[in-house]
């Protein structure tokens, strides 16, 4: 089946060829988009699986800090020489989260936009871009009916130019015609 295409399939593949540079960067644009909102997304998650972590840490500290000066001013349900010091690990724990908090924030910041505005302007593009399409299929239409006008044209004017060929030979009269296709015989 592969033959010659039609001149449907010419004009397709031409009017495509000339808009697919165009579609292509508006399809770029929009994987970049949502690959960036992606990423923003990912970020904010971190970003607030970080505070919730040091936020339950830092409670965790508040908690016993306030166990540690009810024992000591003899408030507390337990004695003040059972409360001890902080624990190291928590200590620890806590300079991790406020660390990754600190990452979480920057990440965040640099993965942060304006999704609103990036999105607007982004179909603004598109409607531009679809505009121009609109206009230019516009003038290939306008071309095509043309050229099909003006082929139309020059087809009868070369059939009423060879009628009038036709018209203008000289003919034999039509008894004479026959006598001749009897003498034929």
């Amino acid at each position: 089946m592969g033959g010659k295409r039609t001149l449907e399939e010419e004009l397709a593949a031409l009017v495509r060829a000339e808009f697919a540079g165009v579609i292509s960067d508006l399809e770029r644009e929009h994987a970049e988009y949502c690959h960036r909102l992606h990423l923003k997304e990912e970020a904010r998650r971190v970003l607030d699986e970080a505070e919730a972590e040091a936020l339950r840490l830092r409670s965790e500290r508040r908690a016993f800090e306030d166990r540690f000066w009810e024992a000591y001013y003899g408030r507390g349900e337990v004695p003040f020489s059972e409360v001890g010091s902080e624990p190291k690990s928590l200590g620890r724990a806590i300079e991790r989260a406020e660390k990754a908090l600190r990452k979480a924030r920057a990440d965040f910041e640099r993965a942060d936009f304006d999704e609103v505005a990036e999105e607007a302007a982004l179909k603004e593009r598109q409607d531009a871009t679809a505009d121009k399409a609109g206009l230019r299929i516009g003038e290939i239409k306008e071309a095509r009916e043309k050229l099909l006008a003006s082929v139309w044209l020059e087809v009868n004017k070369t059939c009423g130019a060879v009628r009038g060929e036709v018209e203008e030979a000289p003919q034999e009269p039509q008894d004479q015609q026959r006598q001749s296709l009897w003498r034929r015989f």
